[in-house]
């Protein structure tokens, strides 16, 4: 289980990809509208790889990214969705556990050495757990809570791209729903 993962789903789209990846960049384009409530649609297209979030790159914080795939022929796409954590949150996250291993590791080790040379005992070993602990239990504690935050907003992406995908009109390429109504995020 991949903690940054908050939900993946694979659609099974019947028509040509490449009238699929036309909503999608429509999606991207318009937005959509729920509950009364315009939403703007953060993403893009390189091939056949797409994504897409609530939030903007780099300010849009904790807000989940919808990455996925589609693979298909004239007939049917298949679209590999995954909704998960931004890049930049999980070189936050990998950066305060390399702080935390790399500087409690090194504590613990030259509290280690100082105790075996005599120059202390070995309380001060233990003095420095409660701070790798500490720092531990924040990073897990923040994730978890990311997660509990955006597993609503997470479902909503992927129900939105089904929804877009699935009203178009076969008969326009690039012809998505003008409004598709998901859960409410909030």
């Amino acid at each position: 289980m991949n903690p940054f993962v908050l939900a993946s789903e694979e659609l099974v789209v019947p028509a040509p990809s490449e009238r699929v990846l036309a909503d999608l960049e429509e999606l991207i384009a318009g937005g959509f509208e729920s509950e009364g409530r315009h939403y703007r649609v953060f993403g893009g297209r390189v091939g056949s790889r797409f994504s897409l979030s609530l939030g903007m790159p780099i300010l849009g914080g904790g807000a989940p990214v919808l990455r996925g795939r589609a693979r298909g022929d004239a007939m049917t796409t298949t679209l590999a969705l995954a909704v998960g954590a931004r890049y930049e949150l999980i070189a936050l996250v990998g950066f305060w556990w390399l702080i935390t291993l790399f500087g409690g590791g090194y504590q613990l080790w030259l509290q280690a050495r100082r105790a075996l040379a005599g120059e202390a005992g070995w309380g001060a070993v233990t003095e420095v757990l409660p701070g790798i602990a500490i720092l531990g239990s924040l990073s897990i504690a923040g994730l978890v809570l990311w997660r509990r935050r955006n597993l609503r907003a997470a479902r909503a992406l992927i129900d939105v791209v089904h929804q877009f995908v699935f009203t178009a009109d076969p008969a326009e390429p690039g012809a998505g729903a003008a409004s598709p109504v998901p859960p409410p995020i909030h």
